[in-house]
């Protein structure tokens, strides 16, 4: 966690998210979220984009890995549509990678008819008013 009061520990954040790093020249995911492993699997840590998409149930016609590892090693935003298929259901996320000030993460976010944990996220909520 950075120096920043108003950080949230990756942990707390109730959709899917990862964080990025650059590792000779690739961009790997460094850590992973509770909420990330369950929509993409477990994930072990340095895996890079690469190996995380061909292994993940991921499909996509609006973002390939190609474009996703350039962005993110050039340190720019990308933004799509991605279908995730785990035991025979199929959840539609949208994928972002961000880089903010050299931080990079990849998120993705339930489309809008996906389902959301609802106990998830009374639970990040109940301990974000505790800490207060």
């Amino acid at each position: 966690m950075t120096g920043d009061p108003t950080a949230v520990p990756l942990s707390a954040v109730p959709t899917p998210m990862a964080t990025v790093t650059i590792a000779d020249g690739r961009p790997t995911l460094s850590r992973t979220n509770e909420a990330f492993v369950d929509a993409f699997g477990p994930v072990e840590a340095d895996t890079t984009i690469g190996e995380w998409w061909r292994s993940a149930p991921v499909e996509s016609d609006a973002v390939d890995v190609a474009d996703l590892r350039t962005a993110l090693t050039g340190g720019e935003d990308i933004d799509g549509q991605v279908r995730v298929s785990v035991d025979g259901q199929t959840r539609t996320y949208r994928l972002r990678a961000a880089v903010d000030g050299g931080a990079r993460t990849l998120s993705a976010a339930p489309e809008r008819g996906s389902v959301v944990d609802a106990d998830r996220i009374a639970t990040v909520v109940s301990h974000d008013l505790r800490t207060r």
